[in-house]
């Protein structure tokens, strides 16, 4: 069953060097390779914002390279040693310099990187940046006291989230505007969905650049869901996309309805009404946006709240999409520790057990990490969680442990893997066992961990720090510029 999902605050990564794009590399031969770099480099020994220097996302391309988004830029592992790239295409990817990017891989095998106002597309040879149309840009209105002050806080067009889905479509989020990839003409284009969030879904709020779509996920039917939301509005919605958006030319945009004309406009909003759906929480009418989602193997919907645990779209709810008929989901626990959590990951093992990380609320601390067993016996219908926390011995061995688990992945072993503010740990199905300076593991916040196709298990930390485990040892891939 493919799934396909992509958080904004994704990542990057590198290439050996090609001619058309600005290549950064350090000069120094070592055993494992000519003319790349042997580790990533740290630029500050020491600083007192350990996280102004981070290794935040990691994807391995089909190729078996391994790339890296990092505050320096983009870095490409090749198995032997890396490659820094500042800049692609004439786009700094670079994100102490702007924000954070997002990694992708389409089905083609292509890579896709989003930032501030593009998208970069890496076929295997060569960089192509894809500029944002300036029509994405929005303003962020401040009404002072007396109501009628307008200011401009920035000038720059939102960052672009690229999200490939299963069909081979490309789609970027820019803002609230969403646009489809045209691979005959190589540019970005505007469908139906942006004029339809902004003129149906979020008519005030969309004009404030801050109320971003921030989240999409496409599960095994084809529909899209997507969150948005922003600092400065109180409108924070979940959307879903039904799977036949396809063949829906209002969609498209390229239907043949004259969007000033009143009765047009009506039936194009008709078209995408009938595609288009709010989550609610049951029929109570209340919104959410959720922080993360996933779908299980029987074809339910999970999706993480910030302060009310873990909602649940059943497989067997209303199908239709069409946001007349709505689109419920139900907490999953209402008295619980899960149901006061923030939930920042949610992951299905091959048991099928369902594990949630949670995320930090009062105090900076977290709950530490939930395990539904769906096999286990309830009682009165009250599901079996069983969780886990620094007294347990995870994520412990840090001055950040804080119950945080931001990241969960599974090894060939069947071990779970948690990545945190407090460091890293892992769980065999008796004990936690927690990774110190002992094992060359720093006590640092986990910003991902990634399996590649070899099974080793890489870690990116504060401080630029890249890890890997092999199954007997970590290795620290990192070394401090002195």
């Amino acid at each position: 069953m493919k799934k396909t999902v992509l958080l904004l605050m994704v990542s990057l990564a590198t290439f050996c060097g090609y001619t058309q794009n600005r290549l950064k590399q350090q000069n120094a031969t070592t055993s494992a390779g000519t003319g790349g770099r042997a580790k990533l480099v740290n630029p500050e020994s020491k600083t007192p914002f350990p996280y102004a220097h981070f290794v935040e996302h990691g994807l391995e391309d089909n190729a078996g390279n391994l790339w890296f988004t990092t505050s320096e830029g983009i870095y490409r592992y090749d198995g032997q040693s890396f490659t820094l790239f500042e800049e692609m295409d004439g786009v700094d990817v670079r994100s102490k310099t702007s924000s954070r990017i997002n990694i992708s891989k389409d089905s083609s095998g292509n890579i896709w990187f989003g930032t501030v106002g593009a998208a970069i597309r890496f076929n295997g040879n060569a960089f192509k940046s894809i500029k944002m149309p300036s029509n994405s840009v929005s303003e962020f209105f401040d009404i002072s006291e007396s109501g009628s002050k307008k200011r401009n806080l920035w000038d720059d067009i939102p960052e672009a989230l690229v999200f490939p889905d299963q069909s081979g479509t490309v789609w970027f989020f820019s803002g609230c505007d969403v646009f489809r990839y045209n691979e005959t003409t190589g540019a970005a284009e505007l469908t139906g969905l942006s004029y339809y969030m902004k003129n149906v879904i979020a008519p005030y709020d969309s004009i404030r650049k801050d109320y971003t779509i921030q989240l999409v996920y496409q599960n095994s039917k084809g529909d899209l869901w997507f969150c948005a939301k922003g600092c400065q509005t109180p409108k924070n919605e979940s959307y879903r996309l039904h799977g036949n958006w396809a063949s829906n030319h209002c969609i498209l945009n390229n239907c043949k309805h004259n969007l000033s004309q009143p009765n047009d406009e009506a039936a194009h909003i008709k078209q995408i009404s009938a595609n288009f759906a709010t989550l609610t929480i049951g029929n109570t009418g209340k919104t959410f946006a959720f922080t993360c989602c996933m779908e299980d193997r029987h074809g339910s919907m999970w999706f993480g709240s910030d302060h009310e645990g873990a909602y649940r779209y059943e497989v067997n709810e209303v199908s239709s999409g069409s946001a007349s008929n709505g689109c419920f989901v139900t907490r999953f626990t209402t008295n619980d520790q899960l149901s006061k959590s923030a939930i920042a990951t949610i992951f299905q093992d091959h048991t099928e057990k369902i594990w949630f990380g949670t995320a930090p609320k009062v105090n900076f601390q977290g709950n530490g990490v939930f395990c539904f067993d769906p096999s286990a016996k309830q009682k009165s219908n009250v599901p079996n969680l069983k969780q886990f926390t620094t007294r347990d011995g995870l994520c412990n061995k840090s001055p950040f442990s804080n119950n945080v688990i931001n990241v969960i992945v599974e090894d060939n072993s069947g071990k779970i893997w948690f990545g945190g503010d407090g460091g890293v740990s892992n769980y065999d199905g008796r004990k936690v066992i927690t990774f110190s300076n002992k094992e060359g593991m720093p006590d640092d916040h986990i910003g991902f961990l990634l399996k590649d196709k070899k099974g080793k298990i890489w870690l990116g930390t504060w401080n630029l720090g890249l890890y890997c485990y092999d199954g007997k040892s970590m290795k620290c891939f990192t070394e401090t510029k002195s």
